[in-house]
């Protein structure tokens, strides 16, 4: 069973030390209880480092009004790095691997959800998610980009055996060839 959540609406609003209201620590905080209900696998949406204002996004600046705020984080980002405001008072890059290493050790999968525009070149693409993958060990990836980039992971021997989530594989891809 998938769960879908968004790190900083998840966690905001619990009864939690104010520090960790919108965290990666506040989401661990709710990890039994998920568990308890039977999910499997969290899948989260942008994790990554992202711009919140897109008045300061140049991919976004020209769409949107100066003072609307990108909450969700599907933009392009820093896809090496945690978002900091997630990560809460100290940054420290930590509370990342703590959420996923207590997932592991209640049985359940981390998938993380990707933006990758088609600016963005796959390959630089598929190193961020090698990064990932080795540093964070997460279990799979939700990709929402091009077609070309869901094809390389698909085919990358270090991330092949991971989980792999794209909405666009078309059923000619996922059919086993005959010879």
């Amino acid at each position: 069973v998938i769960y879908k959540l968004h790190v900083r609406g998840f966690s905001m609003l619990q009864k939690a030390k104010e520090e960790e209201r919108g965290t990666f620590r506040g989401t661990l905080r709710k990890l039994s209880y998920l568990k308890d209900l039977g999910i499997t696998t969290l899948e989260f949406m942008p994790v990554y480092e992202f711009e919140e204002l897109f008045a300061q996004d140049p991919f976004q600046r020209e769409s949107f009004p100066a003072d609307k705020i990108n909450y969700w984080g599907y933009t392009v980002g820093n896809y090496f790095a945690p978002k900091s405001a997630y990560l809460g008072p100290g940054h420290t890059g930590k509370a990342f691997k703590q959420l996923v290493q207590k997932l592991h050790r209640l049985h359940m999968e981390c998938v993380l959800e990707f933006y990758f525009p088609g600016e963005i070149s796959p390959y630089y693409a598929v190193e961020a998610l090698r990064y990932w993958a080795g540093e964070y060990h997460v279990d799979g990836f939700h990709l929402i980009g091009s077609r070309e980039l869901a094809n390389l992971v698909a085919q990358d021997p270090y991330l092949s055996g991971r989980k792999l989530f794209y909405d666009w594989f078309s059923e000619e891809q996922c059919e086993p060839k005959r010879r």
